[in-house]
């Protein structure tokens, strides 16, 4: 028996009934009681934990423990956060990673070889159910269309010449399911949301056969998460009417932390879309645009911020001082004149990088600005070996170590390095894994210690075909 946590009202049984009426069947107890006359299993498929209410979670917790045990009932639930008081059902976790790229094109029934535009935007898409829309309507959109509007299109196609009047009630619809903090509204809410906006009730009972909107018993929800964060952000940009301090703070507010991918790739002027991504300090939304969820343009925009952030670390690497100190553990310390000032923004894009370098992408011109920056710290050892020398302390260890080693956030040139050291981006799925053959590249060129250094970063999310570089790592 499904339970759609979206319309769990705080009673369980009314929530099996309506289910269990569906197979002209007139109560839940009446299928459970003879299901144990019979010993029959049952099982209670519990959907979509999180879209339950906040405040109702407990008591859907404390429900399905009872059904347990009275009936017998196995209890599998789907849920993109932990339960409350999972304690209470002991249930066994199976934690499911974002489908591959072999599976998303299997869902979308396309071959990625034969159509090479349908496969650009099967990695724009984060799930099965989206690559599922890319298979139905790939063909006629561009192919570097952005998550936002490939839902976008799939539901005009649908409404066909009712989707301007379709849209307003799901704008409407959302907006007040994300006020609420909900995934569902009453029949009577309902109503009154269409009075409230004077939006005619035909419309909508045309629109249910497309499966965007459902009604359930009583209850009124969106047929997938995804299409209410779309429409979430379609409400979010109408409402701000192209004011870009109330979009960035839709942007950074934790309450909308959902839809900021979806946000972004709504907005169509492009003005708007460059200016927020210069103000953000999100990593992982400027990631996404790297990848191309938020479209094109924004794509664009990030690729060339990477590409001038790499100018300004050569910078950097060229221009880096130290002092002797003969007074700590390194024996050298770094010349604050002579570090370069980075903003958070420029921060997230520093992550970005190590994001992009851990997959394959700029690591080889970024190997080249490591060369540059053992290349100053070698003439640094000789313009500052007179005074080491004279306070009887060896440096050459301390400039290495408080470069690479200690972690120095304020040294842009080794942020990202830091960030692969510490396992940040070990855990990301096999198919965003560096390649084999572009790690056994950089093992070929890699010559100065900060290079080794880097390419032993990289190398730890190669741990299958570790014996590989072996050849490499050993003479060291």
């Amino acid at each position: 028996i499904m339970v759609e946590c979206k319309n769990f009202d705080g009673q369980l049984r009314p929530t099996l009934d309506r289910e269990v009426k569906l197979l002209d069947t007139p109560s839940a107890s009446m299928l459970l009681r003879t299901a144990q006359a019979v010993s029959r299993p049952v099982a209670l498929i519990v959907d979509g934990y999180n879209e339950c209410n906040q405040v109702a979670r407990l008591i859907l917790t404390r429900a399905l423990r009872a059904a347990s045990a009275r009936y017998g009932a196995a209890i599998i639930v789907s849920s993109s956060i932990p339960l409350e008081r999972a304690d209470l059902l002991n249930l066994r976790s199976v934690e499911v990673s974002e489908p591959s790229t072999t599976l998303k094109s299997s869902i979308a029934r396309v071959d990625p070889a034969a159509e090479s535009s349908i496969s650009s935007l099967l990695d724009v898409v984060a799930t099965g159910f989206e690559a599922d829309l890319v298979g139905q309507v790939g063909r006629e959109l561009p192919a570097d269309s952005s998550r936002f509007a490939i839902l976008d299109f799939f539901v005009r196609r649908k409404l066909a010449e009712q989707a301007s009047d379709g849209i307003q009630i799901f704008c409407a619809v959302a907006e007040r399911l994300m006020d609420r903090v909900a995934f569902s509204l009453s029949v009577r809410e309902f109503d009154r949301l269409l009075a409230e906006r004077t939006l005619l009730r035909t419309n909508f009972n045309e629109q249910l056969r497309h499966g965007v909107i459902t009604v359930k018993g009583e209850r009124v929800s969106f047929g997938h998460e995804i299409f209410l964060n779309a429409f979430a952000s379609e409400a979010l940009v109408r409402k701000a009417r192209g004011d870009v301090s109330q979009l960035q703070s839709f942007l950074v507010s934790a309450r909308h932390a959902g839809l900021r991918v979806l946000l972004l790739g709504a907005i169509d002027d492009e003005s708007i879309v460059l200016e927020l991504l210069r103000a953000s300090t999100d990593s992982e939304l400027l990631e996404s645009c790297v990848r191309g969820e938020c479209g094109a343009f924004a794509r664009q925009a990030m690729n060339a911020e990477l590409d001038a952030i790499l100018t300004q670390l050569e910078k950097e690497a060229t221009q880096l001082k130290f002092n002797v100190t003969a007074d700590g553990g390194w024996n050298v310390e770094i010349d604050e004149t002579s570090l370069r000032e980075w903003s958070e923004h420029e921060k997230a894009v520093l992550s970005v990088l190590a994001s992009e370098m851990s997959q394959g992408r700029r690591a080889q011109p970024y190997l080249e600005l490591l060369a540059l920056l053992d290349k100053t710290l070698e003439g640094e050892f000789r313009r500052l070996r007179p005074a080491a020398i004279d306070r009887k302390v060896g440096i050459r260890s301390g400039l290495f170590g408080i470069t690479y080693v200690i972690g120095n956030r304020d040294l842009g040139v080794v942020y990202p390095l830091v960030r692969l050291h510490n396992g940040d981006f070990l855990f990301r799925t096999r198919d965003t894994a560096i390649s084999v053959d572009c790690l056994l590249e950089l093992w070929r060129v890699a010559a100065s210690l900060g290079q080794i250094y880097f390419v032993l970063a990289l190398s730890r999310r190669a741990w299958d075909f570790r014996g590989q570089f072996l050849p490499y790592v050993l003479p060291l």
